[in-house]
């Protein structure tokens, strides 16, 4: 595998292609859909709350009493919209893999409507994996907690003291299975990887993507470390990344503040709302290119460990890589599974 050319070939795709920051803003990957409220509270008191602590609690009880319709539909409308939210991860998971494959293997119908229906296609296939995974997790979690809580439970119910050996011995055990627990959430986390774009690029079946994904990690494990292992640090310094461009963000604030010398009018809490909105639509461009960025590479590192698969037909037109539109000087070559473009 190469993994320099894995990794600007991710960049390659995500920069040229840019309707799949689209599905990259509502992916999975990173969270899956974000935002920030902001709201201000300084002017908002309850009587009786400056004084009596007690007072603004049965206040605030009498208020929720005699509003629980407002709460009862606010909730309701917040947990609707968390479901959509969801949902729409989840086909923009999908259709963001399949958006990536077709612009790596130069499909001609490499569109962002292509890759969202690709994506409507396998949102029951992935749910159901996700579900799946998560309820062998949970019942994993479940029997690793009985086996450490329970036979405390019972010594305390039988008026038994523990003793300091007891409970430096449940310390011990659970530090080492903490340490044990590590390696298995990264090959699961590498395994999901795996079975998530053999699901959707090999049009496979839960069970069968998962197996898919087990033995393309077990008979890869070297590469898929190292894969793994690169994501992590790519990770680690696109985070440095966006805290050094928040932390620029909070000066001009600072600024802004300090010259007002305390004293916040309209005009000040306009211009922070401003710049507030202004972070806020940055932060969510970057999660857009980061989610997008790493989806390509977990799939150009897919298809690199896989081999060829059914190249698709070179379309008809300029290149795949237009010389000069962009600022690499020459076009690159395509991915290693991507069929020549015909002379």
């Amino acid at each position: 595998m190469d993994y320099s050319r894995l990794i600007s070939d991710a960049w390659r795709v995500t920069w040229r292609y840019k309707y799949l920051w689209i599905l990259g803003l509502f992916a999975a990957q990173g969270g899956g859909c974000s935002g920030t409220a902001n709201f201000n509270t300084s002017s908002f008191r309850l009587p009786g709350s400056d004084q009596d602590p007690l007072g603004m609690i049965a206040d605030l009880q009498q208020w929720a009493q005699s509003h629980w319709v407002f709460i009862g539909a606010l909730l309701a409308g917040l947990v609707a919209l968390a479901f959509v939210f969801f949902v729409i991860s989840i086909i923009a998971t999908a259709g963001l893999i399949a958006g990536v494959d077709d612009a790596a293997g130069r499909h001609p119908e490499a569109r962002l409507g292509a890759a969202w229906h690709r994506g409507l296609a396998c949102f029951w296939r992935l749910l159901g994996m996700w579900i799946l995974v998560g309820l062998i997790v949970l019942v994993v979690i479940a029997i690793l907690v009985a086996i450490f809580v329970v036979p405390m439970g019972i010594s305390a119910a039988n008026n038994r003291d523990v003793g300091g050996a007891g409970v430096v011995a449940a310390v011990l055990i659970g530090i080492v299975m903490f340490f044990a627990l590590v390696p298995v959430a990264i090959a699961l986390n590498i395994v999901m990887e795996w079975a998530a774009r053999a699901l959707v690029l090999e049009n496979t079946g839960v069970v069968a993507s998962l197996a898919r994904g087990w033995r393309l990690f077990r008979t890869n494990i070297g590469p898929s470390l190292l894969v793994w292992l690169i994501s992590i640090v790519l990770s680690i310094g696109a985070g440095i990344a966006i805290a050094v461009v928040a932390f620029a963000a909070a000066i001009p604030a600072g600024v802004l503040l300090a010259a007002s010398w305390g004293d916040i009018g309209t005009t000040v809490m306009a211009a922070l709302g401003v710049l507030g909105l202004l972070v806020v639509a940055g932060l969510l461009a970057i999660k857009a290119v980061w989610s997008t960025y790493f989806s390509a590479y977990w799939t150009l590192a897919f298809g690199q460990l896989t081999g060829p698969r059914s190249p698709a037909p070179a379309p008809a037109g300029p290149p795949y890589y237009q010389p000069g539109s962009n600022p690499w000087e020459s076009p690159p070559p395509p991915p290693h599974w991507a069929a020549p473009p015909r002379e």
